[in-house]
């Protein structure tokens, strides 16, 4: 059994995973999926958040550190968005924690210009969205710059402010991830097996950042022709054929490698 450390993005919680979880865990044979919340956000919620990627990924390390003594199996890590960003830095740091590394939709301070890791057009909406009082009107707003292939709009909405009200986030968290994440810059290197994915059609980050992305780390890439930002809410199936195909042929690598040594 393999397990994924699941991390989301900007302003979201474990909860925002949703079906993601049921399909990737019966499309990728072997997984068990554990997601994470980042310090003030969800179960989280009422502590504060770091200002840099490096401080949030120490805290998440510590509260990981307590999840594996319990678990047995090695592991894997997975993020979209800014949970892309703690990904790489993490799996950089202690590339002794995982053996592998996805990155979904995900951008670095280095390798894209500012407009091109936060779309000019869109700045207004997400700042009308931060400020916006009513949950529900809120995150229509917010799929509406995320999405663009989720069908059930109004039920995605709801549920994803009911989230909220259960575990609202200060406005303050909200700004420090931006700001973490807009500091961000690419590991020089990264010693476990990495696959980058993005949406062509997302309205928020320009996909050449993941273009970019692979470039640098010398990943494997592969862009899904219709998605938005948020890919796993978009078409989580087609992602979890990406990382199973991914995988086979990482062992197979791995298997030819070992008859070559020998």
């Amino acid at each position: 059994m393999r397990n994924w450390l699941i991390f989301r993005g900007l302003a979201r919680e474990r909860r925002h995973w949703g079906s993601f979880v049921d399909i990737f865990s019966e499309m990728v044979p072997g997984s068990r999926l554990h997601g994470l919340d980042f310090p003030g956000v969800g179960t989280e919620n009422d502590r504060s958040c770091p200002a840099s990627i490096d401080a949030i990924v120490a805290d998440c390390r510590r509260r990981w550190q307590a999840l594996r003594a319990e678990v047995d199996g090695p592991w894997s890590i997975l993020g979209i968005s800014l949970g892309g960003m703690v990904s790489m830095d993490w799996s950089a740091r202690h590339p002794e924690d995982f053996e592998h590394l996805v990155v979904i939709n995900s951008s670095t301070r280095d390798l894209s210009s500012p407009l091109r890791r936060l779309n000019h057009k869109v700045i207004p909406q997400l700042a009308a969205a931060i400020m916006e009082k009513d949950p529900v009107k809120r995150e229509r707003m917010v799929l509406g710059f995320t999405s663009r292939m989720a069908t059930d709009i109004e039920g995605n909405a709801r549920r994803a402010a009911a989230y909220m009200e259960d575990s609202p986030i200060k406005r303050r968290t909200v700004f420090k991830q931006l700001f973490a994440a807009a500091r961000f810059t690419a590991p020089q290197k990264i010693d476990i097996p990495t696959l980058i994915l993005a949406g062509a059609q997302d309205p928020l980050a320009d996909p050449r950042c993941a273009f970019r992305l692979s470039r640098h780390l010398g990943a494997a890439l592969h862009i899904h022709p219709e998605a938005g930002h948020d890919l796993s809410l978009d078409d989580p199936a087609w992602i979890s054929r990406q990382v199973s195909t991914w995988l086979e042929a990482q062992s197979g690598y791995e298997q030819i490698a070992t008859e070559a040594a020998e």
